[in-house]
């Protein structure tokens, strides 16, 4: 009898779901197989990267070993021969790590400057700093009455009083080399140094500081530098604008008929203020991580030094001329009355203006041919009058051989320790012989 089979076995959906059943056990099992084939591989492969890893890690270990070694022996190479270089230019410094050794420590200045006092900037009594900028990295001390120079009684005979700007003071150069020091080397009398940089140091300044602070000390000259740069604008509260009101410094106001100043004063007296931007809280962390890199690396500041001998002044490039008087006439009128002044203070003591040129002026002179400006040579027939002894140095310059003037100054015009050292010969020559 035959034996008949449900229908829905032969249905024709059946077959291919029986069919992908089968093919599904099929690819599980081989997935199982391979599955273990993989994992075994991947074991023996991990296996070998973990051997040729801890063989790369050892070897590492010694590669980075021998390269910080050679770094170390690189760095002390480095700045063994940068502290040497920058000695053998001439230049005062010393990294972190050998002023810590000695007990030395710098701020650049920060909390070392004050303008309170009635001649506008003066330095903190007894303050050790230091400047580093692009042109220079150097020590500066102030004495127990807050000037750039070694500590001086109030009672002296033959003593000659400098005053000035940043060029009196010593701007970039070691306070054993500055102007008044090399005078008084070369002449064997004293001479006090008065000058000071800060917000701007001009004819005023110098009267009110010598009228208030510096002629109580004895004396029987007084030498004040003459930067005709800028002194013709220092007192001005025109050329100041808006931050006569922020600066705590005399300026100027001519009367109606300019024969004669008011010294007058816009910002607020705080006793004990500093000059504004070098106050003690005054520093950003990035200023603090780039000055602690400058402290710590002799090389870091050779690249520093070398800018001074990278002047790229020439008779070509020279454009400016500070002799040309390019200032109103209202600034020279109230300069000659602050002089005349200061001549009237002095008295019968002898007194000296030398007049100061930057590294452009001195190019431009030569560009000229030497020419003389006539109304500067009328200014200082004018000082004459009022009982100065105009001496211009910018002759010790231009005598020089061409290519060797910019080594007398640093890279912002100033003149480096050379430039100082040039003046006070030529200074001496007229002053004490």
């Amino acid at each position: 009898m035959e034996t008949l089979l449900p229908v829905y076995t032969f249905s024709p959906l059946f077959r291919p779901c029986f069919i992908a059943g089968i093919i599904a056990i099929i690819r599980i099992q081989m997935s199982r197989l391979n599955q273990k084939k993989l994992k075994k591989l991947a074991k023996k492969v991990w296996g070998n990267i973990k051997t040729v890893l801890l063989t790369i890690r050892r070897k590492l270990k010694l590669i980075i070993a021998l390269i910080l070694l050679f770094a170390v022996v690189l760095f002390l190479i480095v700045e063994l021969f940068s502290v040497l270089l920058i000695k053998k230019l001439g230049w005062n410094y010393e990294p972190a790590y050998l002023r810590i050794i000695k007990g030395y420590t710098s701020s650049n200045l920060v909390g070392g400057r004050t303008e309170y006092h009635s001649w506008g900037s003066w330095n903190v009594s007894n303050y050790s700093g230091r400047i580093a900028n692009n042109c220079f990295d150097i020590k500066y001390n102030f004495n127990s009455y807050g000037a750039r120079d070694k500590e001086r009684s109030k009672e002296g005979q033959n003593r000659t009083i400098v005053l000035g700007d940043s060029f009196t003071e010593g701007w970039g150069v070691p306070q054993d080399k500055i102007l008044a020091a090399d005078l008084e080397k070369l002449s064997g009398k004293e001479y006090l140094n008065f000058g000071v940089s800060g917000s701007g140091t001009g004819p005023l300044n110098e009267y009110v500081l010598y009228r208030d602070f510096a002629s109580e000390f004895e004396h029987d000259a007084v030498l004040v530098g003459f930067y005709p740069g800028n002194d013709f604008k220092d007192n001005d509260p025109v050329a100041w604008g808006g931050s006569t009101t922020v600066y705590y410094r005399p300026f100027w106001k001519l009367t109606e008929d300019k024969q004669d100043i008011e010294i007058v004063y816009f910002a607020k007296q705080e006793e004990g203020k500093f000059l504004p931007g070098l106050e003690p809280e005054n520093r950003t962390p990035h200023f603090k991580i780039y000055q602690g890199a400058r402290e710590f690396s002799a090389f870091l500041n050779l690249l520093v030094v070398l800018q001074n001998y990278k002047i790229s002044l020439s008779k070509q490039s020279a454009t400016q001329f500070a002799y040309n008087l390019e200032v109103s006439e209202d600034a020279k009128q109230a300069t000659l009355i602050a002089y005349d002044k200061f001549a009237q203070l002095i008295g019968d003591k002898k007194k000296y203006i030398f007049v100061i040129p930057a590294a452009s002026d001195v190019f431009y002179y030569l560009k000229t041919g030497k020419a003389k400006v006539p109304q500067f040579e009328e200014f200082k027939d004018s000082l004459t009058s009022q009982g100065w002894q105009v001496i211009d140095t910018i002759d010790a310059f231009a005598n020089l051989p061409e290519d060797k003037i910019p080594e007398y100054f640093i890279c912002d015009g100033h003149w480096n320790y050379k430039g100082d050292q040039l003046v006070a010969d030529y200074l001496h020559k007229i002053i004490d012989q």
